[in-house]
């Protein structure tokens, strides 16, 4: 039997076959719920997929509308099913957590900001300048006396530390990537070919070189 289509029908018919099919579709609801609430996310999943722009809309409007119940499952996604009272006690000890650490809650605020850059044009270019601005506290904390190369790696290594949430500060994370710099890629000093080496009876590190290796400086 071919579906009726609501060109085909009068007010009255298409009321009814309207009727019909939602009195049909909540009996297939109410037999197979985990089935009807699959399907059904997957339709959601796919339209979303084909209409991001509406999705995001939909999703602000819902938000706007319903921000008890925005709420109450942020809650339950974070808190799992804890009692009401440990709740109210870990909101507690977050409220003065964020008050405490300040610098913390800046940090991860960015790292989020940093993450949402990945999914968003405009958000990319707005972090874009809040790294060029974080790179430039960091450079002007390194002494300017250093060899480019070492100013390189050193801003490089800052930066990671403060991504990481090693160091917060900008300044101090610029002194601690100093430190690990200097720490990695000088610890034998600079050494002379003519010092002798140690417990080998005078014997000088030029004296290792085989004569042949010198004849291409002649």
């Amino acid at each position: 039997m071919a579906l009726k289509k609501k060109a085909d029908c009068t007010p009255e018919e298409w009321e009814e076959v309207r009727a019909k099919r939602r009195q049909k579709s909540a009996a297939y609801r109410a037999k197979y719920p985990e089935r009807y609430r699959e399907a059904n996310a997957r339709k959601n999943r796919e339209w979303r997929k084909k209409n991001p722009a509406a999705a995001k809309a939909a999703t602000k409007r819902y938000e706007d509308a319903h921000p008890e119940a925005v709420a109450a499952g942020r809650a339950r996604r974070r808190y799992g099913n804890m009692a009401p009272e440990a709740v109210a006690k870990r909101q507690e000890q977050r409220r003065a957590w964020k008050l405490a650490n300040p610098d913390r809650v800046a940090h991860h605020k960015f790292m989020a900001r940093l993450r949402q850059a990945d999914r968003d044009a405009k958000g990319k270019r707005a972090v874009n300048r809040e790294v060029t601005a974080l790179m430039t506290v960091v450079r002007q904390s390194l002494p300017s006396t250093l060899p480019r190369q070492v100013m390189e790696d050193a801003q490089g290594e800052a930066i990671l530390l403060i991504m990481s949430g090693d160091c917060i500060d900008p300044k101090q994370a610029a002194r601690k990537a100093l430190q690990l710099y200097w720490r990695q890629y000088t610890k034998f000093g600079v050494v002379s070919l003519d010092e002798p080496i140690p417990g080998f009876d005078g014997l000088r590190r030029i004296d290792t070189i085989p004569a042949n290796h010198f004849e291409a400086f002649v």
